[in-house]
């Protein structure tokens, strides 16, 4: 079950930085500022390594959410496919990096320290999987 939900939660991070946005248009600045936002959330997974980390982080993680949430709530107009195709191709060794690093991170949690550690990071980021598919 925690593994499912762990799986679950890894899908939802990486389905938001396949979303449109980046540089120059309003859509390439917020692919951008989305792929420095999941950095972000990187740098700061790379510094739990106990169950007490996992708690100090907290006010971290939720402020990392709060950031996700005002993005999501900012209205960018969709690309056009051209658009969506040029952005798709500046930024694409950009979102690889990121997610493999997401990957590794919560993989690391997981196994270092704990599924359940996982979960809770997670849940401090307060993040909805839903805003992923807007």
């Amino acid at each position: 079950m925690v593994r499912k939900s762990v799986s679950f939660i890894l899908i939802a991070l990486l389905a938001c930085i396949s979303l449109p946005g980046c540089g120059g248009s309003p859509q390439e600045k917020a692919e951008a500022k989305r792929i420095a936002l999941l950095n972000e959330v990187a740098d700061r997974l790379e510094k739990i390594k106990t169950d007490a980390d996992v708690t100090a982080a907290k006010p971290d993680l939720e402020a990392l959410g709060t950031k996700f949430k005002d993005m999501d709530a900012e209205q960018v107009p969709k690309a056009t496919a051209d658009e969506q195709t040029a952005i798709d191709a500046k930024y694409k060794s950009d979102r690889e990096k990121v997610t493999t690093r997401l990957m590794d991170e919560v993989g690391r949690i997981t196994k270092d320290i704990s599924p359940a550690a996982t979960l809770i990071v997670f849940n401090d980021l307060k993040l909805d999987p839903t805003s992923f598919s807007k």
